[in-house]
């Protein structure tokens, strides 16, 4: 072993003619995969899970929205001075419109007795005082073999209070416009001064975890899949002995980028079928009977705060970032794979390219809360974590351009860096058979190539 990573080899410049038969290798590659029945399986499964899980993540999330209410009649138990209209109950919640409202004087035991005798599309609300804590009490009832659904009854609820509220307000004499402005909603949210200050005030922490988790989990997908396929796809060749038969024609950095080029493809293939099936399952949601519009549907998904923020432009940063990112890792896993000649060894191959991975996915995470200036730059020039976070936080606005584009120049130099390393041991170890290489070996056999080191 120590013979065959010391002997004597040409120092190394990477020219023209080291990407002979790169063509081959790529129109390989794709043969290879396309030929394989579990390939295709596993893109049919991709393209309907994808639209099956939207489907039913529209299903789930719809089932929490009142569309229509089933609710025909209301009995008002009303033990207060303030009188609650049909008006104002309707004004709180449309969905009421139409509903029957009786005002009894009737008890409230002796209403329950009506409702649990068979009036199963009947409620009642008892309005009172409650001496015990000093304050209004408005409470809801079904009967026990009610139709009415839980999410109904707490709808329902919310529009007594706010129909109690505003009788309440009418007493004041209040103008139109005041009880307008006494009853309009409102939000609350927690920032920093300096936040509320700058240009990031208009950050939410939804719209920044929104944009920060579907780009993080895309390229960590993205990552995992390719870099384990290039591995694999390595070791397979190696243990079958055909490198050597490829490397008659075929230079050895060719073979090494024209496969990690058509892992791309292979990838882009991949996304088309995700993306396939997540449209048609969106174009199925608006067949639906009484389906959404096609922003209320993205809005229930989820998906609105996260796409607020995006355009052409910022689609553009995100291309360039993960071909970045996709480049430097594969060429990580083209090297990793090398060092292998069993599949045995595979998963441990992989074990640089998924602890850098989880360091860029868990850290962008981990440091999406902190929007400051500093923390910002710190973490988008980071290397493999800049892959994970630059594009991101220039889309929020929490760097500008130029920060920009010096993270896409260390992602560069890196990337190229390596490729140079590559092109130093990977013949080398394309001939190697024996027990994995490791990363000193590794070095050692980078620095015999640069040197013309003899045996």
């Amino acid at each position: 072993m120590k013979y065959l990573l010391k002997r004597s080899v040409q120092p190394m410049k990477v020219n023209k003619k080291d990407f002979t038969g790169m063509s081959k290798v790529f129109k390989f590659t794709l043969s290879q995969y396309f030929k394989s029945t579990s390939s295709i399986v596993m893109l049919v499964i991709m393209f309907l899970t994808s639209g099956g899980s939207l489907f039913i993540s529209y299903i789930s999330a719809g089932s929490g929205t009142l569309k229509e209410a089933k609710l025909q009649k209301l009995y008002i138990v009303n033990e207060t001075q303030y009188k609650v209209t049909a008006e104002e109950i309707i004004n709180a919640n449309m969905l009421f419109f139409g509903v029957e409202f009786v005002s009894t004087d009737e008890s409230l035991e002796a209403v329950q007795a009506k409702l649990d005798k068979g009036e199963v599309y009947s409620a009642a609300v008892n309005i009172r005082l409650d001496e015990d804590y000093g304050a209004y009490s408005v409470t809801a009832y079904s009967g026990v073999d009610s139709k009415i659904s839980a999410l109904e009854m707490s709808a329902l609820s919310s529009a007594l209070v706010s129909a109690f509220s505003e009788a309440r307000l009418k007493t004041l004499d209040a103008t139109e416009e005041q009880l307008k402005t006494a009853m309009a909603r409102y939000s609350v949210e927690v920032m920093d001064f300096s936040k509320y200050t700058g240009e990031e005030a208009n950050l939410s922490f939804e719209k920044t975890f929104g944009i920060s988790l579907l780009y993080t989990i895309l390229l960590f997908m993205l990552i995992m899949y390719s870099t384990t396929y290039i591995v694999r796809s390595i070791i397979d060749e190696k243990t079958t002995n055909l490198v050597e038969t490829l490397m008659v024609s075929v230079r050895p950095l060719a073979l090494v980028t024209g496969k990690i080029l058509a892992s791309m493809l292979l990838m882009l293939i991949n996304f088309i079928a995700i993306a396939g099936g997540m449209l048609l399952s969106f174009f199925a949601m608006t067949l639906l009977p009484d389906s959404m519009a096609s922003k209320d549907i993205i809005s229930t998904l989820g998906f609105d705060s996260a796409l607020s923020n995006l355009n052409w432009a910022t689609g553009f940063v995100f291309i360039v970032s993960i071909l970045l990112g996709y480049i430097t890792f594969s060429i990580i896993g083209g090297i990793s794979g090398t060092t292998c000649s069993t599949m045995e060894d595979a998963e441990s191959a992989n074990t640089v390219v998924v602890l850098l991975s989880f360091f860029g996915y868990f850290g962008s995470l981990a440091t999406m809360a902190f929007g400051g200036k500093t923390i910002s730059i710190i973490v988008s020039l980071v290397p493999f974590l800049s892959v994970f976070t630059a594009p991101v936080r220039y889309t929020l606005g929490q760097i500008n351009i130029v920060i920009l584009l010096i993270s896409w120049l260390i992602q560069a130099g890196i990337a190229v860096l390596l490729f140079r390393f590559c092109a130093r041991v990977y013949e080398t170890l394309l001939m190697y058979r024996g027990s994995r290489v490791r990363l000193k070996q590794l070095l050692g056999m980078a620095k015999t190539v640069k040197g013309g080191g003899k045996a």
